[in-house]
């Protein structure tokens, strides 16, 4: 049995065509057909809105040029995506939450741990793995200098934050002055500290010439 809609629109609603009108009220907003109410979403609602609009183009309500004039203005292309979508994964895909690509956030103490592995040689797809995070986004923190290298820019550490500065600098892997003094003391009692100063400048010179 075909049904027919009452005309005219309800009050403060604005008109799509000739039988469909949108009205917004407090936080909601209304479709109407005549005097029907067809369907309804909050303010802000993205999934609401996608859903209401492709639901009156694929039940032929209204056109996707009306839809793209006053007073919606939703973009047309905009419109073919959304029907597309429905289309291919059905509407209820529109309240899906989006799957963001991408690894874990470098955080402050992954960027000074992965600048360590870095500096020791590890290549960065290994770093990247060992550190749990994505190794584009690592790439891209290298080559931004975000990640802090031994003889790399002063200008890098402005993307630490103050209260991490002794890590960076490696404070927390310091030892105490106690425990200097007792491996200064084993060091003096072995009767060459000489030697020993000349074969630890000879080890650094030949590891970093």
């Amino acid at each position: 049995m075909l049904q027919l809609w009452l005309q005219g629109f309800p009050e403060n609603a604005s008109q799509i065509n000739a039988s469909v009108s949108v009205q917004k009220k407090g936080d909601c907003i209304t479709y109407w057909i005549g005097a029907s109410n067809y369907v309804s979403h909050k303010v802000g609602d993205k999934a609401g809105l996608q859903f209401a609009i492709t639901s009156l183009i694929i039940n032929n309500h209204a056109r996707a040029c009306e839809i793209s004039c006053p007073p919606l203005n939703i973009p047309h292309r905009t419109l073919m995506r959304w029907i597309r979508q429905h289309d291919e994964r059905g509407p209820c895909s529109f309240y899906v939450p989006r799957n963001v690509r991408g690894g874990k956030i470098i955080t402050t103490e992954k960027a000074v741990e992965c600048g360590r592995l870095l500096d020791a040689g590890m290549r960065i797809a290994d770093v990247a793995r060992r550190a749990g995070i994505n190794e584009s986004a690592l790439r891209k923190a290298v080559k931004s200098g975000r990640i802090p290298r031994r003889g790399g820019r002063p200008e890098a550490l402005r993307h630490i934050p103050p209260g991490e500065m002794g890590k960076v600098l490696g404070l927390d892997r310091a030892p105490e002055v106690r425990t200097l003094r007792e491996k200064i003391a084993v060091m003096s009692g072995t009767g060459t500290p000489m030697e020993w100063m000349k074969e630890l400048s000879k080890t650094w010179m030949e590891a970093d010439p």
